[in-house]
């Protein structure tokens, strides 16, 4: 089972500085943790998160926008993710799921800066034993947080059971076809594209989407890591993710790591 006090290490020790990464050369905060999507003319980490959330709202499609609709983010972090989409989606409401309090509490103090705190719900718990009742969630978003997931059936079993008939989860994460090309593996369960979609039909969804957006990712977030790298002292964290970033820059180019944006649908 995925270790609590390692992912909580892992996200104390490195949350500051992408807090910082995310900050730099963008005019805007965006609360999130991720990688982002780089298309032409994104030249800030900030920005590249602002576009990611825009590909996945095309994602999700109809079930975002319904009145009173409910969303789950699950490994909402530092609540970024579910505060774009409630800003830009008055109607809505989201539970954000954490097995971090600590990040849950930041979360929860970021919905309340940006103004939406009032439909934004924190619940502490397990991706793979999700403390929420059936079938109550018109969507739900996972992103960049399934790596942490060793039984990944269970974890679409759960998002399955939760989901209301007709509802859309997104999936979107790194997804790897080659392990023993990757520098670091402590408590990262990396998959194939095949594997997700293999887990996901099982659990009873169907595939709405797959795309490989790593092009437009890894070169991009690694150039951004070195820019902002030489800006201030040379840190252990900074270290740690230029080597990470220029390993997965290095394995796409290769075609032995990618990063996916999945769309399921239960039926």
């Amino acid at each position: 089972m995925t270790d609590v006090h390692q992912v909580t290490n892992f996200y104390q020790t490195n949350r500051q500085y992408w807090r910082e990464l995310s900050a730099f050369q963008s005019e805007q905060c965006s609360y999130m943790l991720n990688f982002g999507f780089w298309p032409n003319g994104i030249v800030s980490l900030g920005d590249a998160q602002i576009e990611f959330i825009k590909l996945v709202k095309e994602k999700i499609g109809h079930p975002l926008t319904e009145k009173n609709s409910h969303g789950l983010e699950i490994g909402c972090g530092i609540g970024g993710v579910s505060i774009y989409l409630l800003k830009t989606n008055p109607a809505l409401s989201m539970t954000g799921l954490d097995i971090v309090q600590s990040q849950l509490n930041i979360a929860e103090t970021n919905a309340t800066l940006a103004g939406v705190g009032d439909r934004f719900q924190a619940q502490q718990g397990s991706s793979m034993a999700l403390p929420l009742t059936d079938a109550v969630f018109d969507f739900s978003v996972c992103i960049e947080s399934s790596f942490h997931y060793e039984d990944k059936l269970k974890f679409f079993q759960e998002v399955f059971r939760v989901t209301k008939p007709g509802g859309v989860a997104v999936i979107a994460d790194i997804t790897c076809t080659d392990l023993n090309a990757l520098r670091f593996k402590d408590s990262h369960f990396f998959e194939s594209p095949a594997a997700y979609i293999g887990f996901a039909e099982k659990a009873g969804f169907d595939v709405l989407s797959q795309e490989d957006i790593g092009v437009s990712v890894f070169p991009q977030l690694y150039q951004h890591i070195l820019n902002y790298n030489h800006t201030q002292a040379r840190t252990r964290e900074a270290k740690y993710w230029s080597l990470i970033a220029n390993n997965y820059k290095t394995m796409s180019q290769q075609e032995k790591i990618g990063y996916h944006v999945f769309a399921f649908k239960k039926q």
